[in-house]
């Protein structure tokens, strides 16, 4: 039997299906809008993210000259430590010292360069040696000394850890290739800047224009030849502190030169 439609059956019914329509175009509306959304949100996250790493990465040398220490990641027989150093053709001294029991350990020491646009340490020689104590109140003896070629890096990895990784390394030999390091709050290194340093200092930087420096702490000294870290403010309005090391000869026998351990994040 056929249907008999009511007159006005099809003008409902068409209207009821344009609803229906209306409200699923609503609710598609409605998850996109929470799909834009939350894709903001996510987008805003791995920003705030990344600029943390990146202030991690600009800021870790300096806080391992002055304020913490590394040691193995997920072991403690390892640890490393950093410091500046009147070399020639280095600037820093990485030691990672790795013990062998309680009388007797192996250092591995890296001269390094320091990258500040990559934030690496870059060591192309490294110094190995075995300490040995006779006992625990003896002086340590030295053996076992060698000097290698190496292309070492360390470098902070999105994790926060400090990665040595050297591609020349001979782990036969037992040279590191790869290892982890943790950071380790501790004292502050280095000790206050002296009346007597803060006025050969400010001579030294007088003649440098445009740039404002504050000595902050005196990071190592021997004999006449100090370490200064200097807070660093480029002269004009806004601008951003960074951080350098001042070498000095307090005797002026030797000119001052300046490493940055970050930048004012210039254009040129």
């Amino acid at each position: 039997m056929q249907a008999v439609l009511l007159p006005g059956e099809t003008e409902i019914k068409f209207h009821f299906i344009y609803f229906e329509e209306e409200t699923n175009m609503k609710k598609l509306t409605a998850v996109l809008m929470a799909l834009v959304l939350a894709l903001a949100i996510g987008c805003s996250a791995c920003a705030d993210s990344a600029d943390e790493l990146m202030a991690q990465q600009a800021s870790w040398l300096k806080d391992s000259l002055t304020t913490c220490d590394w040691v193995e990641k997920n072991g403690d027989r390892v640890t490393l430590d950093i410091e500046p150093a009147f070399l020639v053709d280095s600037d820093f001294m990485v030691r990672v010292e790795l013990s062998n029991g309680a009388l007797e350990s192996s250092e591995y020491t890296y001269m390094c360069t320091y990258d500040t646009e990559v934030h690496k340490l870059i060591a192309s020689t490294v110094l190995f040696s075995t300490v040995v104590y006779a006992d625990e109140n003896s002086e340590p003896e030295i053996t076992d000394m060698s000097e290698n070629e190496c292309h070492a890096e360390f470098s902070l990895d999105e994790d926060g850890f400090l990665v040595l990784m050297d591609n020349d390394a001979d782990t036969d030999k037992g040279e590191i290739y790869l290892m982890g390091f943790e950071r380790v709050p501790c004292d502050e290194k280095g000790g206050e800047v002296s009346e007597e340093i803060k006025a050969f200092f400010e001579k030294e930087q007088a003649g440098l224009m445009g740039v404002d420096y504050k000595p902050l702490r005196l990071l190592i000294q021997e004999e006449n030849r100090i370490c200064v870290l200097a807070e660093a403010t480029v002269v004009y309005p806004g601008a951003q502190p960074y951080y350098a090391l001042f070498f000095m000869d307090t005797t002026g026998a030797e000119d001052t030169y300046i490493v940055l351990l970050s930048d004012d994040d210039s254009e040129g």
